[in-house]
């Protein structure tokens, strides 16, 4: 399966690769990296962290293991304050936020970027069949380690994991296919809009903070998104149903911004 992945993915990558345009002069406002080794030189930080995620989503429990861990390497030398929940960038607005310095560290969903994140987003198309997040991450961590797509050059890239299979949460049972026709389905991105658009719904884009409202207004049938989210978010209070299936993965990906990254030491970094 991993190697099927990548040998998909590589001639994928080849054609992006031809047909990328020369890159821009570099920034003039960019830190150089700082030169230093000696833990006595590691600077004091204070890392704005944005996420779109609620307080109770282990991704927001493993930020306080972070902060945890750099308290035990670097004690008092690093600090992360998180914005969760989209309060203080939107879903589609975190990887320009760490582009700019709005935020030193963002948690990015790569389908919200299909045209600036071509590559990163590839394991959210359908077809690779990937039964649980373990397995899809360790095979996104692989390829992007491996290929280093040039869209990430502008921001350094910490880490990268994917969900488990997408799955329906209803307010209705979904036995087929025939079940979702017409109806006003939640999704997150520009690849599962149209993966719902050819199994005949109608795909609604809201970010994942305002899902619950909608589906508990009755605006939409139901969401199209990673299994176990719901439990998150408390979709489980405003769904009764979920249908899961193992047709495609959400990838996303942990940036920092490369001016606060150079302005450590490498042993700090």
């Amino acid at each position: 399966m991993v190697k099927r992945f990548l040998c998909i993915l590589l001639a994928i990558v080849m054609i992006f690769s031809f047909a990328a345009c020369s890159k821009s002069s570099a920034d003039p406002d960019a830190v150089s990296p700082v030169a230093s080794d000696s833990p006595d030189d590691w600077v004091n930080l204070d890392l704005s962290f944005a996420t779109f995620v609620g307080e109770n989503n282990p991704y927001q429990i493993n930020i306080i293991t972070l902060q945890e861990k750099l308290d035990q390497k670097m004690p008092g030398k690093v600090t992360i304050t998180t914005y969760p929940n989209g309060t203080l960038l939107g879903q589609a607005d975190i990887f320009d936020g760490v582009i700019n310095g709005t935020c030193d560290i963002g948690f990015v969903e790569c389908d919200y970027h299909v045209n600036r994140l071509p590559i990163c987003q590839l394991v959210n198309y359908p077809g690779f069949d990937f039964t649980s997040s373990s397995s899809a991450t360790l095979v996104f961590h692989e390829f992007l380690k491996q290929f280093q797509p040039k869209e990430l050059d502008d921001v350094v890239l910490l880490y990268a994991t994917c969900s488990g299979p997408s799955s329906f949460y209803t307010i209705e049972p979904v036995h087929t296919m025939a079940d979702i026709k017409g109806k006003q389905i939640v999704t997150t991105g520009a690849i599962l809009a149209e993966t719902l658009s050819a199994w005949g719904a109608i795909p609604v884009t809201l970010d994942t903070a305002d899902v619950y409202e909608a589906m508990r207004n009755g605006l939409c049938f139901g969401k199209y998104g990673m299994f176990g989210a719901a439990a998150f978010s408390n979709l489980d209070d405003v769904a009764s149903y979920a249908a899961i299936l193992p047709v495609s993965n959400y990838g996303f990906i942990t940036v920092m911004n490369k001016n606060t990254f150079n302005s450590m030491p490498p042993s700090q970094q």
